[in-house]
């Protein structure tokens, strides 16, 4: 679909970006994990993810970020509570990390007991994100296969009573959803539950579907609230005049001369709106959206919302529908990702190779590799001009909206090795549902 390019937004701060270390460090201690749960890329298939652990050697070369840390955040795709040296690693860079900065993970839960919750907490360790996504044992066990709703309730009271004792620490205890059809409507009951088991915030993030059988539970539409915005507009306006927008599909595909030719002169005036606006436009997407649907979510949404600020609690919510105003913050706040291995990517989408389903298509995803810790300096790798380049890039967010194009996947993206895309630009965010506010993780 040819429109204008959506001008480049002002960024408010983008100094961390720029700073001559990075802001945050994203480690992969392992990808060990105890958990074999359906809907991680560790398990999609024609996943290339090799299992290992972090040593202490690579560890070690992060050290020079330490001084200006603002997060460290030990976690990738396994489980950080697998990893033998996760409390060396937190006393190690808790050492050198400035007072207000924080060093947290996610976790199954599992393995968490009363020494190894006292262990993290007196190493330095200020937030624990557990997962939780059903307080039904039949769903939960599907959703995290293996988990316990036990385990993780036993996690939150080891935490608690090592955030007890420690009083002079700073630990903040934290429960992670993943939002899916079949779980949506227990989120008020859960932040309530959690509320009980002392859980400080909560985390709730769309799902990003590796296996399509698993498209179908999306909580999510990838239509732009730009472009829904300009839909039911028009939509009020077809409808005040007697005209039924649901008929143009059919008339289009068939080619055949419409009864009523206002439906025509509609439409174009619609889609030359957007094309105006510099916005993408499915208009087969926009016609088949289900805004009930998104409006029950929405409703459990802000039931949710209700619930944490009478009890307290922090929660932190993903958009229902893409947002035409990115925001990347990995970039933005100057975020680096190491794997165990020690290479150093810019962001969670492009840590990993993988594939993922969005809007019914593939998007095959590949890992962007800026250099390896355990070759180069942490400074010369983050500073090189390439990488300087692609965060300088990523800032101006001139990018097209993939997931929202009528003619995706085009063949700029349906390739095993992404080059460019329609705006020739060499950084895949097009793609990117993070930036568009669905996808979020602790960071």
């Amino acid at each position: 679909m040819h429109m204008d390019r959506q001008k480049p937004l002002q960024q408010t701060d983008p100094v961390a970006a720029l700073r001559p270390l990075p802001s945050k460090l994203f480690v992969e201690t392992t990808t060990h994990c105890n958990l074999a749960c359906p809907m991680c890329v560790k398990h999609a298939e024609g996943s290339t993810i090799v299992e290992g652990e972090m040593t202490a050697q690579t560890y070690s070369a992060l050290e020079p970020a330490f001084p200006g840390l603002d997060a460290l955040i030990l976690n990738g795709i396994g489980e950080p509570l697998l990893h033998p040296q996760l409390v060396k690693f937190v006393e190690q860079a808790r050492r050198q990390m400035p007072r207000d900065s924080w060093i947290g993970f996610q976790s199954n839960g599992l393995l968490f007991d009363d020494q190894r919750a006292m262990a993290l907490a007196q190493a330095g360790v200020n937030r624990v994100c557990l997962s939780i996504d059903s307080l039904n044992p039949a769903l939960f066990s599907k959703i995290r296969q293996g988990g316990k709703l036990g385990a993780v309730q036993r996690a939150f009271s080891s935490l608690n009573k090592a955030k007890k004792i420690t009083a002079g620490q700073t630990l903040k205890i934290g429960m992670e959803l993943v939002a899916v059809q079949e779980n949506i409507h227990e989120l008020p009951e859960l932040i309530r539950w959690a509320a009980g088991q002392g859980v400080d915030f909560a985390l709730v993030t769309q799902m990003l579907p590796y296996d399509q059988r698993f498209s179908e539970q999306i909580a999510y539409d990838v239509n732009t609230d730009a472009a829904i915005e300009i839909f039911d507009r028009w939509q009020r306006i077809a409808l005040a005049n007697n005209i039924d927008i649901s008929t143009y599909m059919d008339t289009a595909w068939n080619r055949q001369k419409p009864k009523d030719m206002r439906i025509m002169i509609l439409v174009e005036a619609m889609k030359s709106e957007a094309r105006k606006k510099g916005i993408f436009f499915n208009l087969a997407d926009l016609l088949t959206r289900s805004p009930e649907g998104q409006q029950q979510i929405a409703e459990q949404f802000e039931r949710a919302t209700a619930v944490a600020n009478e009890v307290g609690m922090e929660l932190k919510l993903p958009t229902l529908v893409a947002k035409q105003q990115r925001h990347c913050a990995f970039v933005e706040d100057g975020g680096a990702f190491i794997t165990w291995q020690g290479d150093l990517h810019p962001c969670y989408n492009l840590w990993h190779n993988y594939r993922c389903y969005i809007n019914g298509w593939e998007n095959r995803v590949t890992t962007r590799n800026f250099g390896n810790v355990n070759q180069q300096d942490l400074a010369q790798i983050w500073n090189q001009p390439e990488f300087r380049r692609f965060r300088e890039n990523v800032l101006q967010y001139d990018y097209p909206f993939c997931s929202s194009c009528s003619v995706a996947p085009c063949d700029y993206i349906d390739n095993d090795r992404f080059e460019q895309d329609c705006y020739l630009r060499s950084e895949p965010c097009g793609t990117c549902l993070w930036s568009m506010g669905l996808l979020q993780c602790l960071q």
